[in-house]
């Protein structure tokens, strides 16, 4: 899939704002069933991390949402993830071709939260294989 490099600063620099506050003890690794980035954060930095979302991302979904079903993104993440209370799903607009997918997941007894950053084509189901894990990786240090 081509990306236009501006494309890739804007999305680069929208993963860059929305990790600022994840603590540096933080690691990052790769959820290979979803083909995301994934980051535990603890219930203590989770407000500083969760706020910054709503700005950089345009659309966002929850357990509630309404339009879920008519999204076309949210509906597929919500048939990958299943939304339960406190869940939250966000997406940017069409950057380019693509999309930068944020799946925000409190578990346990909301003292875990799990942060999975994806990248998804806009107009076609599937990424080449690796084009989400070579670019999320440049930019977040997966181990």
């Amino acid at each position: 899939m081509e990306v236009d490099p501006t494309d890739l600063i804007l999305l680069k620099n929208i993963c860059h704002k929305i990790c600022l506050n994840i603590p540096n003890n933080c690691q990052w690794h790769w959820d290979h069933d979803r083909e995301m980035a994934c980051v535990e954060i603890g219930k203590e930095d989770a407000e500083l991390v969760f706020f910054p979302l709503f700005k950089e991302f345009k659309y966002n979904w929850d357990y509630s949402s309404e339009d879920l079903s008519e999204a076309s993104v949210a509906s597929q993440k919500n048939h990958t993830f299943g939304l339960l209370p406190g869940q939250v799903f966000f997406s940017s607009g069409p950057i380019g071709n693509v999309l930068l997918l944020v799946a925000w997941w409190p578990w346990g007894k909301n003292d875990k939260i799990s942060m999975r950053v994806g990248i998804m084509p806009a107009n076609q189901k599937n990424c080449q294989k690796g084009f989400s894990y070579d670019l999320l990786n440049s930019w977040l240090k997966i181990d």
